[in-house]
């Protein structure tokens, strides 16, 4: 460890300085955000990979297949699953990506896939899950076969 001196700057002056000359405002917040893309990549796959099993756990909890749910804050969300919002909100992205949500505006989610979900959250998926999937995934030319009582849609 090295010393160092460190410099305090009142805040009406770093935000006077930022109205004046808002280039510096820009380059604080690139600095900044460089900063938390590092300390994000630091936490890593290993760690992602927990928090998107809690996310998936925690989005079955929330609506049958096809259902709209609204999330809570991406603040609360994280808090509910032991993580900070940027991981949160990284891990509902790959959820995204994986096809088992889809994320909306106004903090709206369609889920699409309860047995994804269930599969990424480490659950055994139910049988009802495992016929609807089977259902949904048959291009029947049959119109009126109904398996179950279902339709197929």
């Amino acid at each position: 460890m090295e010393p160092a001196v460190v410099e305090l700057v009142p805040q009406d002056a770093v935000h006077g300085i930022m109205v004046q000359h808002p280039e510096i405002g820009l380059s604080i917040s690139r600095v900044l955000a460089g900063r938390v893309r590092e300390l994000s990549e630091l936490a890593g796959d290993p760690s992602l990979r927990h928090v998107v099993s809690r996310l998936a756990a925690g989005l079955l909890r929330l609506a049958e297949t096809g259902s709209v749910s609204v999330l809570p804050t991406r603040h609360v969300l994280a808090a509910q699953i032991g993580t900070v919002r940027e991981v949160a909100a990284r891990g509902l992205r790959y959820i995204e990506r994986l096809g088992a949500i889809r994320l909306e505006p106004a903090r709206r989610v369609t889920m699409l896939d309860r047995l994804q979900l269930a599969n990424i959250a480490g659950n055994r998926p139910s049988v009802s899950a495992c016929v609807d999937r089977w259902l949904r995934s048959q291009q029947s030319p049959i119109e009126d076969v109904r398996p179950f009582g279902r339709e197929f849609s």
